[in-house]
């Protein structure tokens, strides 16, 4: 018996096969059956949604249970044998971590050099004037003195104040040797003083005015 299955087209005799069938089957298993059985071409989602209209349960809890076994053939909670071979352990590295010592370029064009774990880096050119001359002074950098950043020579790296430093870029002080760049963070040195010379004898002399 062939026919159209649309919204009213269900007959009392497919229903009440349906009430007789569906215990203990999944609804896919239903679907399959009914069609067989009415040469019908109804989808398992008619068939669920006719189930639901008229109150037929299965009994067929379809939510996935653990140790149910899934269509590659494991089931929950179990895994291929071998592949534990890619999780990460407990404080364990992946294998493309950089060990300590490692140099890298970063997007500046400066080097660091990994000092610890997991990721502490530094400036290369701060790791070596640090280690010939101690601490860099609170306030300052290290700059190139001939504006090579690959020229980590411990005379080709000049410690100058921030305050140094904005006047000798604004003066272009920086040179292209070391020399002059020592030349050029002295003559900033000289200018920041005078500066502040200037402002504190205009606040002498503002004072002296108002009284």
């Amino acid at each position: 018996m062939g026919c159209n299955h649309g919204k009213n087209s269900w007959t009392d005799v497919q229903i009440s096969w349906l009430r007789a069938n569906a215990p203990g089957l999944s609804v896919a298993e239903i679907a399959r059956r009914f069609n067989r059985r009415f040469r019908a071409g109804v989808s398992v989602g008619a068939v669920r949604q006719r189930m639901y209209a008229n109150n037929i349960r299965n009994g067929v809890d379809a939510r996935f249970k653990s140790g149910r076994v899934t269509p590659n053939g494991i089931a929950k909670g179990q895994y291929y044998a071998g592949c534990e071979r890619g999780w990460f352990k407990k404080r364990r590295m992946p294998h493309n971590t950089l060990a300590v010592g490692t140099v890298v370029k970063d997007t500046l064009g400066y080097l660091k050099i990994k000092i610890g774990e997991p990721k502490e880096w530094v400036h290369l050119h701060h790791a070596i004037w640090e280690y010939l001359n101690g601490p860099v002074p609170e306030g300052c950098v290290i700059v190139f003195g001939d504006q090579d950043r690959m020229n980590l020579s411990p005379s080709n790296l000049v410690c100058v104040s921030r305050g140094q430093l904005a006047v000798m870029n604004r003066k272009k002080y920086i040179y292209g040797a070391a020399e002059l760049t020592r030349v050029g963070a002295a003559l900033a040195g000289v200018r920041i003083a005078a500066s502040a010379g200037r402002k504190k004898l205009k606040k002498l002399n503002h004072k002296k005015g108002a009284g």
